[in-house]
């Protein structure tokens, strides 16, 4: 007899909408900034909700959470009480959302650090997304995305990647034209 497997239960946290990138397509794209600092708190509340144990998955997303929006020291600290509360639940994945165009060592390297210090890399999926039209809206950012999809290729290898592509024409037109 076979046995049906559950779908995963999976809960998503928007830490905030601000990022640098300005890319045309975003829906988080010219919102008003939100006081991080509430809202990492009430992150923190809603993780000690009886009903975050309906879940099995968990995700953040920014805006840009690894650019310079955890810069300022007290979201700092509030940012690694929500990773760490997260780290010790009994959550089966972790999903981190990032463009990834930004300086790899400002905060990315050290977050991904402090996830494998607490021994759950093997439940975080980095995932991130490639987009030919609008993300890359000069070669420096491309060359930047490419460098940091090679450093965490390269130096955090323990850690699962997933890579969207954001379907445009002018995405087709490249297949199309074997680029």
């Amino acid at each position: 007899m076979q046995r049906f497997k559950a779908p995963s239960k999976f809960i998503q946290y928007q830490l905030w909408s601000e990022c640098r990138n300005g890319c045309p397509f975003c829906l988080c794209k010219d919102q008003i900034p939100i006081d991080k600092k509430y809202a990492l708190n009430f992150i923190l509340d809603k993780l000690n909700d009886e009903e975050v144990y309906d879940f099995d998955e968990v995700g953040l997303i920014g805006g840009e959470i690894f650019d310079i929006e955890i810069d300022d020291p007290e979201i700092n600290t509030l940012f690694y009480q929500v990773l760490d509360k997260i780290c010790s639940m009994h959550f089966k994945k972790i999903y981190l959302a990032t463009n990834l165009i930004y300086d790899f060592d400002r905060h990315l390297a050290k977050c991904l650090n402090f996830l494998r210090e607490r021994g759950v890399q093997d439940k975080v999926l980095i995932c991130t997304s490639w987009d030919s039209a609008w993300r890359f809206s000069t070669a420096k950012k491309r060359m930047l995305w490419e460098y940091n999809m090679r450093r965490l290729e390269l130096e955090y290898p323990d850690f699962k990647k997933h890579i969207e592509i954001i379907l445009t024409g002018d995405f087709i037109d490249l297949v199309l034209n074997n680029q």
